[in-house]
């Protein structure tokens, strides 16, 4: 498995399948949910085809059909949150640490949390204490019909394991202000993040990003580009980044699954981004 760039701004990552990405810039990974696996490719942007043509790194695997990831979420001390969705009775929080600290590093799954919120595939650590009243809170989107948002308290508890997990206490989120103006089905989020005091959250149906202020009103609304016609609706995972004074958004498409990186033109639209020309 090894990546490929097209153009200037963007390039995309060869592998079998892509529902959500966080990014680790302290060990310099895009790391991706694949089906049972969580892999990872270097972050930012390659300036060369040498740093483009790297192998996809296998983090974690999971017993085959035992989950189905579809969510990723980096925390302050490092430890990743991964989502497996369980259907109508809900999802599960699988937490994972770091086995060392190199570019060989693995993770290995420690912790697990039961959470009511179905078919979760958005989640977002919202680090900033002033967003919510009662300080960081740990926030899902799902579908019930329509979007269900939830949001749970931060820290979570160490009780919980592998064996027995805990199940969370949600906080109901209104998610007819998220979606408003869309029809139910296009309600679904794929992808949330946290970024410079903005929600943002990635609806795939909708072929549309979100940014919200915590007051709740919608900051921006961006139209997802257009990767690979006919697949404009298979955008699966979003994260911002900032490296070497660029803005970077990549973007996961699950068909045909590939990881695209996108320099941002700064300074431009209600949240200082916008799409560059050849991704608009």
């Amino acid at each position: 498995m090894t990546t490929i760039r097209p153009t200037l701004h963007t390039c995309f990552t060869e592998i079998n399948h892509s529902a959500s990405i966080t990014v680790d810039e302290q060990r310099g990974k895009i790391i991706i949910a694949s089906l049972n696996d969580i892999v990872s490719i270097p972050d930012g942007i390659p300036l060369t085809e040498e740093e483009n043509n790297v192998n996809v790194t296998i983090l974690h695997r999971f017993l085959d059909g035992s989950e189905d990831i579809e969510a990723l979420e980096l925390m302050e001390d490092g430890t990743i949150l991964a989502v497996s969705e369980k259907g109508r009775d809900g999802s599960d929080i699988i937490e994972m640490e770091w086995d060392g600290f190199d570019n060989d590093d693995l993770l290995k799954p420690t912790s697990r949390y039961k959470i009511p919120t179905p078919d979760v595939e958005g989640i977002a650590f919202v680090r900033d204490d002033k967003f919510f009243f009662d300080g960081q809170r740990l926030v899902v989107a799902g579908m019930n019909n329509a979007l269900e948002m939830n949001s749970f308290s931060l820290p979570l508890p160490q009780s919980s394991s592998l064996e027995n997990p805990v199940n969370l206490i949600a906080t109901r989120m209104n998610g007819n202000l998220f979606g408003a103006n869309l029809l139910d089905l296009d309600t679904k989020v794929s992808a949330m993040q946290f970024f410079d005091g903005l929600l943002y959250l990635m609806f795939d149906n909708a072929q549309v990003i979100r940014a919200f202020d915590r007051l709740g009103n919608m900051i921006q609304e961006t139209k997802l580009p257009v990767a690979v016609k006919n697949f404009g609706k298979q955008w699966e995972g979003m994260r911002f980044q900032r490296k070497n004074g660029d803005l970077i958004l990549h973007l996961a498409l699950d068909t045909p699954a590939q990881v695209w990186s996108i320099k941002l033109q700064e300074n431009a639209g209600n949240a200082g981004w916008k799409f560059p020309s050849c991704a608009s």
